[in-house]
């Protein structure tokens, strides 16, 4: 079982800061940032993998794709930036309580983040409370901008808001991962 956890990179961060392998990384000769851009790359590979087989297969099952190349580049760009952005959420959480069970705080978030957005429901069948949330929570335009390809034309009007959205989260998750990371050298 944790061999198969160790495929999430938050997850193996914290087995490696528990298990004492993080303090060993922390004495090579390498600029700390690196310690951060490799869990985040292999998390960006790991979300280019499966949404390329989702993507082909049903391609080859006949799904139209009105908003040709650009749709698919925009998919491409929301996939990876929602790993970089849940990554960073991620390593902020492990490098600040260095231990395995904040995660369990992390797929809190991700969950709220993902079910009161558009990711289940359209906004327009949505009402009430659960409607107000869906306008309001950030995940609803990254979906927005990954979808559009798929279901109209690309718009710059629904892909801006995503990619703020990711640049402005990526950002400030990275600074809080990094200030954490810089801790942990003390």
């Amino acid at each position: 079982m944790l061999r198969r956890l160790h495929s999430l990179p938050g997850i193996a961060l914290a087995v490696d800061i528990e298990g004492g392998f993080f303090d060993r990384l922390l004495l090579a000769p390498c600029r700390r940032p690196i310690l951060m851009i490799g869990p985040l790359g292999y998390s960006a590979l790991r979300a280019l993998i499966p949404t390329t087989l989702v993507l082909a297969l049903s391609i080859a099952l006949g799904a139209d794709l009105p908003g040709g190349v650009l749709g698919l580049v925009c998919l491409y760009v929301a996939a990876v930036g929602v790993a970089l952005l849940f990554g960073t959420l991620g390593l902020a959480f492990v490098y600040k309580f260095r231990s395995l069970k904040s995660l369990s705080i992390v797929q809190i978030f991700i969950f709220g983040f993902m079910f009161l957005s558009i990711g289940q429901v359209p906004l327009a069948l949505q009402s009430g409370w659960l409607q107000r949330a869906s306008r309001l929570n950030p995940m609803t335009n990254i979906l927005r901008m990954a979808r559009q390809g798929f279901v109209a034309d690309i718009t710059w009007a629904n892909t801006w808001p995503g990619l703020v959205v990711i640049v402005i989260g990526s950002a400030f998750f990275g600074a809080w991962a990094y200030a954490g990371l810089r801790k942990l050298n003390q």
